[in-house]
């Protein structure tokens, strides 16, 4: 960080403003953009007052005003969330966000399950993995007996091997002596002549369309296996969390209204663990073919746009078009795209802004859940940034304030607790 680095951010910890943040182990979520009197860059996008300070996914930030002064710094990479668990907050989140731009009440909070929508169906076969199942016998084919081109090379080979001799390979033999076996008296007796030589050029485009996606098949499905594993672990806890709580009725109350909302752990479990047995066998069929002639013959670099060009091998041939239908789904997933540094930026805002809003959810959970009620006037008012709601139970009454920069803050009496989300 430069000597005169800009104080633009409000460190939401400690409640303080004008705070540089340091430039090792940046904690995300701490640090919000305040001061925008001059033009701000973050990681290259556009900044926002407002804006979490968050890192590229290199685990660097940097800050560049419009006077062109200048932050950096680092943050922990064991600090960032996996994808998984990263989607899932923005997911909620935005379901959340939605909530508080149509000023929704304590109520229609409280009917949100703070669980991701949809999980039983993330463990279903994608449109991917059935097309890969259909057509895996296409591309098997393609790769064990590829299509090639025709090369003619003419190359000084031996005379028992010289099979085609163009034009030029007796004035060729009669300028190199090296070539001679040895002079007769109406001519020469070759060693070596030009002739020839016809191969098969298994480097064509449409190969290499075969070969990357071969890579991006077997990318993709390690992916999916590690999601799939993450939520067979969640079932099977979600399974084990409700045996140990066996005879706690309130405990089992709970958890069953808020996990039966969402989840049926034991058929979540049956198809989590259908799907990664499938998903295994064709990550294996399909790692077993980068042992093929095909993937042999195409250079490990050679690189292939994700918009595939349109020839007549892809269009016409039997095999090559399911290879093509193939690789048009994966770029259907969007893992061949690479995001610009706007779009990296919007995401790891939303996941910011979404554990914001999950905390905010939670709190409210919690607070229900232990007796507390909204008053009159704490069910008349929105939860929203920048809105404090109160309420009451058990005899005491709590403030419960959803500041503008996404901290929480509950009073009561002259006790004072706040909540910060990290990610």
């Amino acid at each position: 960080m430069t000597s005169d680095s800009p104080a633009l951010f409000r460190d939401r910890l400690k409640g303080r403003r004008g705070v540089a943040p340091p430039e090792t182990g940046t904690l995300v979520g701490r640090w919000v953009l305040e001061d925008a009197t001059a033009e701000v860059f973050m990681n290259s996008a556009r900044a926002a007052v407002g804006d979490f300070l968050v890192p590229e996914p290199s685990g660097h930030w940097h800050i560049l005003t419009g006077d062109g002064r200048r932050q950096t710094g680092t943050v922990s990479r064991a600090q960032a969330p996996d994808e998984l668990e990263a989607e899932s907050v923005r997911t909620i989140g935005d379901k959340l966000e939605q909530l508080t731009s149509d000023s929704a009440s304590w109520i229609e909070w409280l009917d949100v399950v703070p669980l991701v929508p949809g999980i039983s169906e993330q463990v279903d076969l994608q449109p991917l993995e059935l097309l890969i199942r259909e057509h895996f016998g296409h591309l098997e084919t393609v790769c064990r007996k590829p299509r090639a081109h025709l090369r003619v090379e003419v190359q000084r080979v031996p005379v028992s091997k010289a099979r085609r001799i163009p034009p030029a390979a007796a004035s060729y033999l009669a300028a190199h002596t090296e070539d001679w076996d040895r002079p007769l008296l109406r001519g020469i007796l070759p060693k070596r002549i030009l002739a020839e030589v016809r191969q098969d050029q298994v480097d064509i485009y449409e190969n290499r369309v075969v070969a990357r996606l071969l890579d991006n098949l077997s990318a993709y499905l390690s992916r999916r296996i590690n999601v799939i594993r993450r939520l067979l672990k969640v079932f099977r806890e979600k399974e084990d969390y409700s045996t140990s709580i066996a005879g706690t009725y309130q405990r089992e109350r709970r958890m069953s209204e808020l996990w039966g909302e969402s989840i049926d752990a034991n058929e979540g479990r049956k198809k989590a663990e259908a799907t990664l047995r499938e998903l295994e066998w064709l990550r294996y069929k399909v790692m077993g073919l980068l042992g093929s002639p095909l993937y042999e013959e195409v250079p490990r670099r050679a690189f292939v746009p994700t918009t595939l060009k349109s020839t007549n091998i892809l269009t016409n041939d039997q095999h090559y078009r399911r290879v093509a239908e193939l690789w048009r789904e994966w770029a259907r997933t969007g893992a061949g795209r690479t995001q610009s540094p706007a779009e990296l930026n919007m995401e790891t805002q939303r996941l910011s802004r979404g554990l914001d809003a999950f905390t905010m959810l939670l709190t409210i959970r919690a607070l229900d859940t232990l007796g507390y009620e909204p008053t009159d006037a704490g069910l008349a008012t929105p939860i929203t940034r920048g809105a404090a709601v109160q309420v009451h139970g058990n005899g005491v009454d709590i403030t419960l304030e959803w500041r503008r920069d996404g901290s929480i803050v509950m009073r009561f009496g002259k006790r004072e607790f706040a909540l910060v989300a990290l990610t």
